[in-house]
């Protein structure tokens, strides 16, 4: 089951990927330089691997608490200082800054479906979920109500197929979303008002056996980004709620 599994995660990211190259060429978004994989060429996707893995190796430059990567403050970034944010989750860990080029990256896979993205994230994360988190079950933040009828996909759950059938990490889908209105809509304090009313855990008939009996020890959270960690905290005061007891995340970027 899981061969067959990662045999079609893989022929159905690689379907995504041709079908793309047919309709034009690839350039890297980066540096420019034709790219036939992915909108990143090979020297660029080596980069931001080594970036990636300079920020595992250095953990005690990011912030305690949003896991955003410090500059001059030590332990706690300043905005973690001036909010009360961030209280259940136990840290969480951006990969990458949301500036520059990576913006539009974000905004390929996110908003134009470049689904050929999915499996090199699914990559990125996988080596932070191995060095920090090993063993520990992801829990994906859950798409708005009827999105993957209507679009076809939701960018969180493609990822968390991936990181599971191409590396074989579990994965728990025990939060629902309530709310169809979408987050980018919403101010700062909004998105802090209104997050508690949008994410619920599911109801026992679609929870896994295993959490009902069981809920795991930790839970490691899995979103594309984290601007004000409204979403990731309420998501963790949920698992907590349920019996998890420690609550980390993994997020593509943080603004």
């Amino acid at each position: 089951m899981g061969i067959l599994y990662k045999t079609l995660t893989a022929v159905r990211a690689g379907a995504g990927c041709a079908f793309s190259l047919l309709l034009a060429p690839q350039y890297c978004i980066s540096c420019g330089k034709e790219s036939p994989y992915l909108p990143l060429c090979a020297g660029c996707r080596e980069e931001l691997k080594a970036f990636l893995k300079e920020s595992i190796e250095a953990k005690e430059t990011r912030c305690k608490r949003c896991g955003r990567i410090l500059i001059s403050e030590k332990e706690i970034c300043i905005e973690c200082r001036e909010t009360d944010t961030i209280a259940h989750l136990d840290g969480v860990f951006p990969l990458y800054p949301y500036i520059l080029w990576k913006k539009k990256l974000l905004f390929l896979w996110k908003i134009r479906g470049v689904r050929s993205l999915s499996p090199f994230f699914a990559s990125l994360v996988y080596s932070v979920w191995k060095t920090h988190y090993p063993g520990i079950p992801l829990v994906p933040v859950p798409p708005r109500p009827g999105k993957i009828f209507r679009e076809g996909r939701d960018q969180i759950d493609e990822l968390s197929r991936c990181v599971r059938g191409l590396y074989g990490l579990p994965v728990l889908k025990v939060l629902k979303r309530i709310s169809s209105q979408q987050q980018k809509k919403l101010n700062r304090a909004e998105r802090l008002s209104r997050t508690e009313k949008r994410y619920v855990l599911k109801n026992d008939r679609f929870l896994p056996q295993a959490f009902k009996t069981a809920p795991p020890e930790a839970a490691v959270l899995l979103d594309d980004i984290i601007t004000t960690g409204a979403t990731l905290e309420i998501c963790a005061e949920l698992l907590k709620k349920a019996g998890v007891k420690r609550v980390y995340a993994i997020t593509l970027f943080s603004c």
